[in-house]
């Protein structure tokens, strides 16, 4: 499939407050994918863990045949975050650190099927979609207030902002999988909590209804722009996809079918 539907475009800052960009992120429009990460550990730990999941989801798409099936690209992702994970963990070991980690989150376009997409993700980062006038995550958080079902202002301040999961603890298994549903005219957000920490739900929506209408890089920018003139707190990162008219559907032969089920089947 050509991905001609999508346009991306991708931005990050230390933000107003930090030292050093934990952050990382990467995207690839020709191979129908946009993934962010939040470093934690502080300092070189952090840089390293999220540079370390970015970099391994690029390699790993990088090395998928352009016929791979859906299931096929999502396990090679799920792959690239397990392994990244573990040489997180081996870092942390080597260098003596306390705590070193990171979330992701990768919205991932079928190749077959145009609405269609799946998001990987593992912490805090999150996918929004805005669909008409609606803004929506359709991630859930792996914190301590999302399992408990409170919001972080109602937890002890020691509680606050703490990941439940986190790449250099995870195994395959605990990255989760969620369904998206792609139509014409949606606008994703793939982002760091950065960015919906500075910027208020119902005025991140007001802004992304406002000004849909740009490309992905003149929306992105004006983004940031809001986002660095409330005093970011945290490093921000995030991507935006635009989706334009679909294309037709792949025609899937029953040897597609057969590959897209052994690939399942391997990945479970």
């Amino acid at each position: 499939m050509t991905w001609n539907h999508l346009s991306m475009a991708m931005l990050t800052d230390i933000g107003n407050v930090r030292e050093n960009n934990e952050d990382a992120g990467c995207f690839d429009v020709a191979r129908g994918f946009c993934a962010v990460a939040d470093g934690v550990g502080g300092g070189a730990a952090g840089e390293y863990a999220s540079a370390t999941v970015a970099n391994a989801l690029k390699a790993a798409m990088a090395a998928l045949s352009d016929d791979a099936t859906p299931e096929e690209r999502i396990g090679a992702m799920k792959n690239a975050i397990a392994k990244a994970s573990y040489d997180i963990a081996d870092y942390a070991e080597t260098h003596l650190y306390s705590s070193c980690g990171t979330t992701v989150v990768v919205l991932l376009f079928s190749p077959w099927h145009p609405d269609e997409a799946t998001a990987l993700h593992v912490g805090d980062s999150r996918v929004y979609r805005l669909r008409n006038d609606e803004l929506t995550p359709l991630t859930q958080d792996h914190t301590i207030a999302a399992e408990v079902g409170v919001s972080e202002h109602e937890l002890p301040r020691i509680y606050r902002d703490m990941l439940t999961r986190a790449v250099g603890m995870v195994s395959d298994s605990d990255i989760e999988r969620t369904p998206v549903n792609v139509r014409a005219g949606d606008l994703f957000l793939v982002c760091t909590d950065g960015l919906f920490k500075a910027l208020p739900p119902d005025y991140l929506q007001h802004l992304l209804c406002a000004n849909r209408g740009l490309p992905a890089p003149d929306l992105a920018a004006l983004l940031m722009r809001e986002t660095l003139s409330r005093r970011a707190p945290d490093n921000v990162t995030f991507g935006i996809v635009k989706v334009g008219a679909l294309p037709p559907a792949r025609q899937v032969t029953p040897d597609d079918i057969a590959r897209e089920r052994a690939a399942y089947r391997k990945h479970l």
